[in-house]
Formats: structure tokens, sequence, C-alpha cells
């Protein structure tokens, strides 16, 4: 199990915050086989909008727009399917604080990356939960 880390920028302050993202690496190979060929370069690829995606929710989640946990998706439309219908690729997005007192999340993820998410450097985590149809 792998994570993804980007930064995002928190408006107020001018720092960036730091989110790790898990399962990243079985979100990319969900929107790889679920994507029609011919569609898999562009915008509407969902793996495209992952990192605009958590430019949104993130901003949200400073500004306690959010509570903890909080789901959100990232919507392929059914004509870019090979399925021929909509998926929605569902994340939960949590704080380190939420993370380090929950431990049913805790004994799910692997230890490497159960340590990195709960590094002081990190903020937020984003755990992909899977696709809906």
């Amino acid at each position: 199990m792998e994570v993804k880390e980007m930064e995002v920028l928190n408006e107020v302050t001018g720092k960036n915050v730091k989110c790790v993202c898990v399962n990243y690496e079985k979100f990319i190979t969900d929107c790889d086989e679920m994507t029609m060929p011919r569609y898999r370069q562009f915008k509407c690829n969902p793996k495209n909008q992952f990192e605009q995606k958590a430019d949104v929710v993130i901003p949200d989640a400073i500004f306690d727009e959010r509570f903890f946990p909080s789901l959100f998706f990232i919507r392929l439309n059914k004509r870019q399917t090979i399925c021929n219908c909509q998926i929605d690729y569902t994340f939960e997005l949590l704080d380190r604080a939420f993370l380090e007192k929950d431990n049913i999340r805790q004994n799910e993820l692997d230890k490497d990356v159960l340590e990195a998410c709960l590094s002081p450097e990190v903020d937020y985590v984003m755990i992909y939960v899977g696709m809906n149809r």
C-alpha cells in the first residue's frame, strides 16, 4: 500500500498544508480499468481531476466547513466509461487528529502507511474507498 503526498495552499495563512492519500495506486488502477482508452488523457479522466478536487476539499476542511470523516467523490460520466454507467470514485477525508483516535481505521492500514499518515508534518489524510456505480 502506497501513499501519495501533496501540499495544498492554506489561503488564510499563506502556508501549505500536507495531505497524504492512501490507496492512491488502487485509484489509478481503477481509473485505467474503467475509463475508455480514448478518454484516458482527457480532463474528464478522474485521475486528471484528483489534484483539482483536493484543492477544493482541503480548503473546505481548513475552514471547518467539513465534519470528519467526510466523504467526497470524483465522477466519471457514463459516456467515458467502458461499462456505459456513471462511476463515482469515493474518498474519505479526515484530519490526522481524527485518525490518531480512530483505532478501527488504524487497524485497516499497514504499519508503514499508518506511520506516514500519523507523521507530525501531515495535516490531512485521504483514503480511497473505491468505486460506486
